[in-house]
């Protein structure tokens, strides 16, 4: 029975180290730099509503998520006093790793969004303007 038991918990184990594991971390604030806290963060997954995620930033703008499935997905940041941001297709193959920094804008300007995806370190800057 110890065998048995043994082998169902490796098994189980392994199961869950074959799933995707991304890592997604950052900052909100705004113009001034000021982290912005109660700002919500989610990803919704284009292929299935199930694998959406939301978390909230803590007192200093940050936030930390550690198990998003692979897979597309829409970003949306949403903060009772600034404008929402929304992009569009970020994908996530495998173990990835993404430190996310935002600037959210209160009035209608531009908000720039700066993504370092890592371990690479590659450098992406994209304008989203107001909808």
């Amino acid at each position: 029975m110890k065998k048995l038991f043994t082998l169902l918990l490796i098994g189980l184990l392994g199961n869950f180290s074959l799933s995707a594991q991304n890592a997604i971390e950052g900052g909100i604030t705004n113009k001034a730099g000021e982290g912005l806290t109660e700002v919500s963060i989610t990803w919704e997954n284009t292929e299935d509503a199930y694998l959406n995620k939301t978390i909230q930033t803590d007192e200093f703008g940050y936030f930390m998520m550690d198990d998003l499935a692979d897979g597309t997905y829409r970003l949306v940041v949403t903060n009772a006093t600034h404008k929402t941001i929304s992009m569009d297709n970020f994908e996530f193959p495998r173990d990835a790793n993404l430190i996310l920094g935002l600037t959210m804008e209160s009035l209608n300007e531009t908000d720039t969004a700066i993504v370092r995806s890592t371990p690479d370190n590659n450098t992406n800057i994209a304008k989203v303007y107001k909808q």
